[in-house]
């Protein structure tokens, strides 16, 4: 395994320097972050972020898509002043209804293509 890097990238150097990796790296202000090993939606860093959105003003939807497996989270809200819901969804044949901005969401569209290595 290659020794992770010490100093700021760029994000060409960072791609070239992933080729090397045998772990999965994401790039954060500039430097080099292990992902989690489960690559869970529901992991430390995603929702990290999500609760970062949440305290955007007008945003009511916010969609987690699962790298590793079909699966996706949506957090929702009716308006900034609602509570926050969560939905689950597993497997090609769920549809995502995002009825607010008019848009449906077949898992099957969005993991077309994709092929997973445990499958």
């Amino acid at each position: 395994m290659a020794e992770p890097a010490r100093r700021m990238m760029t994000e060409d150097e960072f791609l070239l320097w992933c080729l090397d990796q045998e772990e999965r790296y994401e790039l954060e202000n500039g430097f080099p972050v292990r992902m989690m090993r489960d690559g869970a939606i529901r992991a430390e860093r995603p929702q990290r972020r999500a609760d970062e959105y949440r305290q955007r003003a007008g945003l009511n939807y916010i969609l987690l898509v699962e790298s590793e497996r079909v699966e996706a989270l949506l957090l929702r809200r009716a308006s900034d002043d609602a509570p926050w819901e969560d939905a689950d969804f597993e497997g090609r044949d769920a549809v995502v209804e995002l009825p607010t901005i008019g848009c449906r969401l077949p898992l099957s569209e969005v993991y077309d293509g994709v092929v997973f290595d445990d499958v």
